[in-house]
């Protein structure tokens, strides 16, 4: 059969584009139809390493291919949740106590329930935008950008005041975190982990922060406060609340490509 690149699969490798659509052949199969040239590129043999490029012609025999479509979004989308949208992305306000994908706690989460790609996460606990994407070649582009630490993201944070700050003062907390089996701890055996803070406002005894992320590790911003006596208010792993409590961490701003995504 013969199949006409797209620009969902513009720049994916051949040997991952055939392992998707060949889910009844084992990977030695593609492979050895690869190089036996019972798969082409515009009539030509290709090593499994190309890259595809739209209108590419992939003629495929002695593989049991079968196109697997992209998701369709949910019509039944809640309208409050997109915060933008266009024809490649979809910018989520997720509420508070709803998580990203299923898991042990929930049936579906909000990737089942509007059908859709994410290219980051939030906590289940933690409100604000997220970035879905509308076609794999747009979570690709996503997925590099935070790879690259080339999206900038901002957190509003509240915690109880350690009395260590004022309004207007700024501070940088680099560390190491790693992962273990029930919690993230700081570690010298973990990875670089980087945060500015900003103070915004105190009142009654508590303070509000914003958080600007350098790095992306897990419960960063839960795990440095904690650490300096600033544990945020709700958190019931890394403080002393209940596991009930609202997660006072929400993500309000997000930047990348020349566009600024910014909750009021």
């Amino acid at each position: 059969m013969t199949y006409i690149v797209d620009k969902d699969n513009v720049d994916v490798r051949l040997d991952r584009f055939l392992r998707k659509n060949c889910i009844n052949n084992s990977m030695s199969e593609i492979y050895s139809s690869i190089r036996k040239g019972y798969v082409k590129i515009n009539s030509k043999k290709k090593k499994e390493n190309y890259r595809l490029k739209l209108e590419d012609e992939i003629y495929i025999s002695n593989l049991d291919f079968k196109l697997v479509k992209n998701k369709e979004i949910s019509n039944n989308i809640d309208k409050n949740l997109i915060f933008y949208e266009d024809s490649d992305l979809l910018i989520i306000d997720k509420p508070k106590g709803i998580a990203i994908h299923k898991g042990t706690d929930n049936d579906k989460g909000l990737a089942e329930i509007l059908n859709v790609d994410f290219a980051n996460r939030l906590d289940k606990k933690t409100s604000g935008l997220v970035i879905a994407a509308k076609n794999k070649k747009t979570l690709r582009e996503i997925t590099k950008l935070i790879r690259e630490n080339k999206i900038i993201k901002k957190y509003k944070v509240k915690c109880i005041s350690n009395n260590k700050y004022k309004v207007g003062d700024s501070f940088v907390i680099e560390n190491k975190l790693e992962e273990t089996d029930k919690k993230v701890i700081v570690s010298n055996k973990g990875k670089i982990s980087k945060t500015k803070y900003n103070v915004l406002d105190i009142k009654d005894n508590i303070i509000t922060l914003e958080a600007i992320l350098y790095t992306g590790r897990k419960h960063q911003i839960r795990v440095q406060l904690a650490n300096v006596g600033l544990s945020i208010i709700g958190d019931d792993k890394y403080g002393n609340y209940k596991k009930e409590d609202e997660l006072e961490l929400e993500c309000y701003y997000l930047e990348f490509n020349g566009k600024v995504f910014e909750k009021k």
